[in-house]
């Protein structure tokens, strides 16, 4: 048993002793070179709810799996050398550096890089719990910044982050630098993105999506650069686009729809400013939702155009055809299920 371990084993037996039930007080776990933890990974594996990971600037070619609640796990901020603490060609369970299954988690100055699995989502970090922070982040060169898996009762909130070459360049649909499932909310806020690979920059399916003050550029083809397709509440306000050449989406630069089962979710875009420089005239806002966006003080080209539903009827249809198709290859999947079953009772 660890010193760690002994203390706190004998802090719980003098708290029943005393007849305390209140928790124990939170440890403060340091990583690096010459700290007790060598890597992220060792200090996954002992920290107990409400710690503090402090992790030395540096590459770790590690991966770590959070199970506690009520972390906070932080790189060191970024010395003259610019050195933060770097997550790095490794991943776990093939899926991210870092997966987080505890609730109430902060993550800030930490750099995820070159982070690739063989089914091509590999992830800066996976969320697989409750509500996470992330804070003065950088996600560079991997196959997915962040991707969240489907949890109604969480919030995600993604803070002064940047994404940077991130993507597949032969897939636009299937990846992203911020990939969220199905949530309670989305808000993101003073990033950068900087879209060089394919794939969006945000795709969310959370009940309520909101980007505040960010920065996005894309230089490179793909469906939208924001895409709301479930049908949730959008707020975009105060972000700066820019399409370089080659960055027109073959969509609109955000995209919404209804593809869902939420209700039609209100679309607010206000103080927005597009610059095109790709060459192709865009849409700012395609809305496949079927209500009516509110719209104020976006700027956009006189090419272009702040909004439009043009192909929503041509959607719905599809979408619809889809639904069909996949609903009579369920009953015929089923069908066939009893037809085995009557089988084997004659």
């Amino acid at each position: 048993m660890s010193g760690r371990s002994r203390r706190r084993q004998g802090a719980a037996i003098l708290a029943a002793l005393l007849g305390l039930t209140s928790p124990l007080a939170a440890a403060t776990l340091q990583v690096g070179p010459d700290a007790p933890l060598k890597t992220p990974s060792a200090a996954a594996a002992v920290a107990q709810d409400g710690d503090m990971i402090e992790i030395a600037a540096g590459d770790y070619f590690d991966c770590a799996i959070w199970r506690a609640n009520d972390l906070t796990i932080a790189g060191a901020p970024a010395g003259a050398d610019g050195k933060t603490a770097t997550l790095t060609d490794k991943s776990c369970e093939g899926k991210a550096a870092f997966i987080t299954r505890g609730a109430r988690i902060v993550l800030r100055n930490l750099t995820f890089t070159r982070i690739r699995v063989d089914d091509r989502n590999g992830a800066g970090i996976r969320v697989e719990g409750g509500d996470l922070t992330i804070e003065h982040s950088r996600f560079i060169n991997d196959q997915i910044g962040i991707l969240a898996a489907d949890n109604l009762a969480r919030t995600l909130i993604i803070r002064d982050c940047d994404f940077t070459a991130n993507g597949l360049p032969d897939a636009d649909r299937a990846t992203a630098d911020i990939l969220a499932g199905s949530s309670a909310r989305l808000l993101v806020t003073q990033s950068r993105f900087d879209a060089k690979k394919g794939g969006a920059a945000i795709s969310s399916q959370a009940r309520a999506t909101e980007l505040v003050g960010n920065r996005f550029t894309s230089a490179t083809p793909m469906t939208y650069l924001i895409g709301d397709m479930t049908g949730g509440t959008l707020t975009m306000t105060a972000n700066i686009i820019t399409l370089a050449p080659g960055g027109a989406p073959r969509l609109g630069v955000v995209t919404t729809a209804a593809d869902g089962d939420l209700p039609a979710g209100d679309i607010v875009v206000e103080g927005n400013s597009l610059t095109n420089d790709s060459g192709k005239p865009t849409t700012l806002l395609l809305n496949w939702r079927g209500i009516t966006p509110r719209l104020a003080r976006n700027i956009v080209a006189r090419a272009d155009t702040e909004v439009s539903d043009s192909g929503a009827i041509q959607h719905r249809l599809s979408t619809a055809v889809h639904s069909t198709i996949d609903t009579l290859r369920h009953a015929a999947g089923m069908a066939r299920h009893l037809v085995g079953i009557v089988r084997q009772q004659l």
